[in-house]
């Protein structure tokens, strides 16, 4: 072997050894606010029928599937997520997506409306039970709220500016979504439900 080769097989070598043993950089978990679990959290099996306002025997039942809560890669974001599906038969499919987010310092939570097409929106942000926006839609936090008969305590209520599907959504604390008012003038409100955390 030559004089250069060794140099090379040397310089390769440590190399190798050098960059082998460099863990790779994991970037900082960042977890959900407990008060986003608080409102949004539905395992596998939760159920909530909406009833419509105008005529209660008009109802959508909707079922939770699909329930993942688990940090993303930890090379790059490793911000925690949640989501959902909330699926029934001869209607939208709903998703609720949550996610940790590290640069806004606040829980970024969407909506994702599934019919013929994808409606994402609203999405609203989340910071110890303080929720904002950062699109023009208007939000309102109220320590309770009555729709019909029923009293929902902490209530969050998201008047879209751009109103795709619906004109508003109103969240509750232990609940998630408890009130859609559609675009067609319907409004649908949380009759009934089983929510498991």
């Amino acid at each position: 072997m030559s004089k250069h080769s060794l140099i090379f097989l040397f310089l390769f070598s440590a190399a190798l050894i050098f960059f082998g043993s460099c863990d790779k950089q994991k970037t900082e978990a960042v977890h959900l606010d407990g008060s986003t679990k608080d409102y949004f959290q539905a395992l596998d099996g939760s159920q909530w029928i909406y009833a419509l306002v105008t005529d209660s025997s008009v109802t959508q039942t909707y079922n939770s599937q699909g329930y993942i809560n688990k940090q993303a890669n930890a090379d790059l974001e490793n911000n925690e997520i949640m989501y959902y599906d909330m699926v029934g038969t001869n209607i939208p499919q709903l998703t609720i997506r949550c996610e940790a987010n590290n640069v806004l310092l606040r829980d970024r939570i969407a909506l994702i409306t599934k019919n013929d097409s994808i409606y994402v929106g609203p999405i609203v942000y989340n910071l110890t039970s303080t929720f904002s926006s950062i699109t023009n839609d208007t939000i309102t936090q109220m320590p309770t709220m009555t729709f019909g008969n029923r009293t929902f305590k902490d209530v969050v209520k998201v008047a879209l500016y751009k109103r795709g599907v619906y004109d508003a959504i109103y969240y509750a604390r232990g609940l998630g979504l408890v009130r859609k008012d559609h675009n067609d003038g319907r409004v649908f409100v949380l009759h009934k439900y089983n929510i498991i955390k």
